[in-house]
């Protein structure tokens, strides 16, 4: 099976390469970052399956499943960040969806499903990807207030007003909270997109933080800042980032 990655964040596309290494009968034959080197590697190598992300610049992915060939339309598993209830919307055969943030098991069922479908000749139906466009244009301003992740065999539940920061980790996204600190795998990018940018802030590649969670700037060197948290955490602040941050704090109402 030939595959091709698409994901403008070097992790996600990390993630799932290192998943699809477990699998001895599938080739990784392209990696994409965005939407319009997608559908030329689309049509150049004709994949059997394409790991397509939604929340994309310039073209989505449905923009790019839209605009590949009917005639050699590969199999699409959408990587998005919808809300659950809107893609059990649409129970379709026509594509399956990895629903962010995804772990192993549900990685696997969805290329297993690619398989049966593949097996079958199933069709990509584009009238289903259009329909799923649009829900995704109607529910792209929803805010996540309320994270769930694993902790051991338990589900914990996470308001994000008890978040304080989150730091990228490898493939991972560590996140402390009052409730104590998760490990979850997940790109920073999906929760900068996800989380109320009325109270957190991405300081870094590698870091956001809750706004009201800020004690004080504090001088590093050359001219440089790092953020101090309430707990006394020290976070990097990029370069380009100091005079936006500054703003935001002004504005933001400490709740904390």
């Amino acid at each position: 099976m030939k595959i091709i990655i698409v994901d403008d964040e070097p992790q996600a596309r990390e993630i799932i390469s290192h998943l699809l290494k477990e699998i001895d009968d599938v080739e990784i034959v392209a990696e994409c970052d965005n939407g319009l080197d997608a559908i030329k590697a689309i049509s150049k190598l004709q994949p059997d399956l394409v790991f397509l992300d939604i929340q994309m610049p310039e073209l989505n992915g449905f923009e790019v499943a839209e605009q590949i060939d009917l005639a050699n339309a590969p199999y699409i598993i959408f990587v998005t960040a919808f809300d659950e209830y809107a893609i059990k919307a649409f129970d379709i055969n026509a594509v399956d969806y990895i629903l962010k943030p995804y772990d192993d098991d549900r990685f696997y069922q969805a290329l297993d499903k690619a398989k049966d479908r593949l097996s079958t000749k199933s069709s990509v139906d584009q009238q289903e990807i259009a329909h799923l466009l649009q829900v995704y244009n109607n529910s792209k301003t929803d805010v996540l207030r309320n994270l769930t992740v694993r902790s051991g065999n338990k589900i914990v539940f996470i308001e994000d007003r008890s978040i304080e920061w989150i730091e990228a980790a490898d493939q991972y996204c560590s996140i402390h909270s009052s409730k104590g600190d998760y490990l979850v795998r997940e790109s920073m990018r999906y929760y900068e997109e996800k989380l109320d940018p009325n109270l957190f802030f991405r300081t870094h590649r590698s870091s956001i933080i809750n706004l009201s969670a800020i004690k004080e700037l504090q001088p590093f060197k050359k001219g440089r800042y790092v953020v101090v948290l309430q707990s006394g955490q020290l976070v990097e602040l990029g370069n380009s980032k100091l005079e936006t941050l500054k703003k935001r704090m002004s504005q933001v109402r400490l709740t904390h």
